[in-house]
């Protein structure tokens, strides 16, 4: 029986810090597609010695877009869709090739855990340790418009039982970039959706995401990483509704003049 192939799909913006780990534990595979938001560093360049399946396409108004672009350029049997700052360990490569060499018909999809390094600590509670969908037979899979839609797979999932490395913020400072970009886009969505901002949801919401991440989810096991994570994520949430009212308060004073 000959072994199914496997495209790997890799969506970028700015990413000349990770993206190279990435590719390199994955250049195993048949085939490997890069979908880059027109970065400004060293992203595409560094791509091109990996792969000459580089696409160039906006999703500043919805970073899904890319994912299911690349899964369309796509011709493997299997497709694991990865961001820069994933990276496939040598004992998941293993379990994946094994996984293509028998294309067991029983699935359409696998979810995987991601082990997620928060400011160089792996966390293990706080809803950061959990299974995720990342690898689709082909045709069997697309990404929803939502910026935290995951991979709607059409078929059984199977799981996986090696972890994928995510190292999700090296630095606080990086957490603050990829937070301005993450709540703008947000902010967009919940306009899209019509809802107006709300001063007690946007007082309320974040307290509630805190304390569901922190005591809920026992993300104080992670000790100062834990209360960090889940301060930074009320914060996210009162950004993204501030975002929300200074978009609709623009845009009426607009109308008004």
């Amino acid at each position: 029986m000959s072994m199914a192939k496997l495209s790997v799909v890799i969506i970028t913006k700015n990413e000349e810090g990770n993206i190279k780990q990435c590719l390199e534990s994955v250049k195993w595979a048949d085939e490997i597609i890069v979908v880059d938001s027109f970065s400004t560093d060293k992203t595409v360049e560094i791509a091109k010695q990996y792969t000459k399946k580089i696409f160039l396409n906006d999703n500043s108004r919805c970073i899904n877009l890319n994912k299911n672009l690349g899964m369309g350029k796509a011709t493997g049997d299997w497709i694991l869709v990865l961001d820069a700052d994933e990276i496939v360990t040598p004992e998941l490569r293993a379990e994946i090739k094994e996984i293509l060499r028998g294309d067991d018909k029983r699935f359409d999809g696998y979810s995987v855990i991601r082990e997620c390094n928060f400011l160089g600590k792996w966390m293990r509670h706080g809803g950061w340790h959990e299974y995720e969908p990342k690898m689709v037979r082909k045709g069997k899979g697309i990404y929803q418009k939502g910026l935290h839609d995951a991979l709607k797979i059409d078929g059984k999932v199977g799981y996986l039982k090696n972890s994928l490395l995510h190292y999700n913020f090296r630095t606080v400072s990086e957490w603050i970039n990829k937070m301005d970009f993450y709540t703008a886009l947000e902010a967009n969505e919940m306009e899209e959706k019509k809802l107006k901002f709300n001063v007690g949801r946007a007082f309320y919401h974040p307290i509630g995401v805190f304390f569901r991440q922190y005591l809920s989810k026992a993300g104080f096991k992670d000790g100062p990483h834990g209360f960090t994570a889940a301060v930074f994520a009320a914060f996210y949430s009162f950004v993204k509704h501030a975002k929300l009212w200074e978009k609709q308060k623009s845009r009426s004073k607009h109308s008004q003049s």
